[in-house]
């Protein structure tokens, strides 16, 4: 899984499920989850040639129209080797549903009446226990690192796109400014790096997204001042997190649980959601300033 959280759904009467994708919706995205659209088969047509590897979660109705029952296309989605959790819902009750996944043997599989007030509480309960395997908080720390790497690439592009936007005299003034001050900060790093005590001059870094984050800071200055508050942020929200993260220790509580700490700051679950619904705001910011770069030249 990555940020976005993607539902197969196995359901032929949409006008019934939409209200809740709306509901399920605001769940994933309280968790701190980008929320995908669901994709919605109406019955086994195109089960052997699904790739169910890029869904987290599948959501089976029993009783589907002019097709097999929910529990024989449940067997044959395992047989795809894949075991990440399913909704198995009717309303035939729960029960029902519990005997036909007793007598095939099915593994992975959370049984709820069709009934809202059962259905939905069963599906906010399996995305937490998806999502938690997430929120391990090693696999955190290789989310950060990836989603991180992908907003350093549409900084360099708003950098590009922006010197290219400019007249020949002024793009080199702007790029000429950039280098030096890039050269200035690595000047200064450099002077750290030669007085730093031999036991802590590992920890300077000569290279890394701090120069591309600057840039877009008066490139939005420039441009689009109103955005310029959330690119300010994305150092102390984003920059200085996935510096932490490369450095943490693991250690254990005294329940035995995992956890990440680095001098006074500790990650948890309740800091890996705050940290990726910071993702997915710097993501949106950016990928506004790039938008509007695109559509003003």
């Amino acid at each position: 899984m990555n940020l976005t959280y993607e539902i197969l759904w196995f359901e032929d009467a949409t006008d019934w499920a939409k209200p809740l994708v709306r509901e399920i919706k605001s769940f994933v995205e309280e968790m701190g989850f980008i929320f995908s659209k669901p994709r919605f088969e109406r019955n086994n047509s195109n089960i052997d040639t699904i790739n169910y590897e890029e869904y987290d979660l599948i959501l089976m109705d029993y009783n589907l129209s002019g097709t097999e029952k929910g529990d024989v296309l449940i067997s044959k989605i395992r047989e795809h080797d894949f075991f990440s959790e399913i909704v198995f819902y009717s309303a035939d009750g729960a029960p029902t549903l519990r005997k036909a996944v007793l007598n095939k043997g099915l593994d992975g599989v959370y049984c709820a009446d069709r009934q809202r007030d059962s259905f939905l509480p069963k599906v906010q309960e399996v995305i937490k226990v998806t999502i938690k395997k997430v929120l391990d908080l090693n696999n955190l720390r290789g989310i950060v690192m990836a989603e991180t790497s992908d907003i350093d690439e549409k900084m360099l592009e708003i950098i590009s796109l922006y010197a290219s936007l400019l007249g020949s005299e002024k793009k080199g003034r702007f790029l000429e400014n950039r280098r030096k001050k890039c050269i200035k900060s690595t000047e200064d790093k450099l002077k750290k790096l030669n007085s730093a005590n031999l036991n802590e001059y590992y920890y300077n870094f000569l290279f890394d997204a701090n120069q591309k984050w600057m840039t877009v800071v008066d490139i939005v200055k420039k441009t689009i001042p109103e955005r310029e508050l959330i690119i300010k942020l994305y150092d102390s929200e984003i920059l200085k997190i996935r510096n932490v993260l490369a450095h943490v220790k693991e250690i254990k509580d005294e329940t035995g649980k995992i956890q990440l700490v680095y001098e006074d700051y500790i990650f948890n679950e309740q800091t890996s959601k705050e940290i990726l619904n910071s993702i997915k705001k710097h993501e949106e910011n950016i990928n506004a300033i790039l938008s509007f770069l695109k559509n003003n030249p």
